[in-house]
């Protein structure tokens, strides 16, 4: 784990511990649901309680811990993240054009729509064995200003295994 990720995961610690008399509901870690993820959004990084899951159905609930940045988490096959398209729709994002996942990226299997600043929400997925990524494809900003969060590291890896027989 980079030394940038360590110092987010220890600020998002100390914000949930700061935070625990907010609005906000947060799970507590070491959970024994191996269908739930818990997703934390920041500026700019995407962090998960688990990477690695079982395949079948999955709950994921996602809090933004910016005090500004909307966020959200889109669920696809990890090769579709080297593919022209998906590069293409980037390209439109960082030049203020509109851009559209659903065409631009084969097999989501999972998205959360927009999460506010501040705000929770959750969705579920069914995930078949195999390797995913999970990213925020947010764009933010006018002119020079501009940026795509994807562009920012926004983005992580889900693991998901088969099945194991008895």
């Amino acid at each position: 784990m980079s030394a940038r990720k360590i110092s987010q995961a220890l600020v998002i610690t100390a914000f949930l511990l700061a935070a625990s008399g907010s609005s906000i509901a947060v799970a507590q870690p070491g959970h024994d649901d191996a269908t739930l993820i818990h997703a934390y959004l920041s500026d700019f990084d995407l962090l998960m309680d688990r990477t690695i899951i079982p395949a079948g159905e999955v709950r994921i609930e996602a809090v933004n811990l910016s005090g500004q940045y909307k966020h959200e988490m889109w669920i696809y096959p990890i090769d579709e993240r080297d593919t022209r398209r998906f590069h293409e729709m980037l390209d439109l994002k960082r030049t203020g054009q509109r851009a559209d996942e659903l065409t631009s990226i084969d097999g989501i299997l999972g998205r959360s729509g927009e999460v506010q600043a501040g705000e929770a929400m959750s969705f579920s997925a069914t995930l078949p064995p195999g390797f995913y990524e999970v990213a925020c494809l947010a764009r933010e900003g006018d002119g020079d200003l501009r940026m795509v969060h994807y562009d920012e590291g926004m983005y992580a890896i889900l693991a998901v295994r088969a099945p194991v027989m008895p």
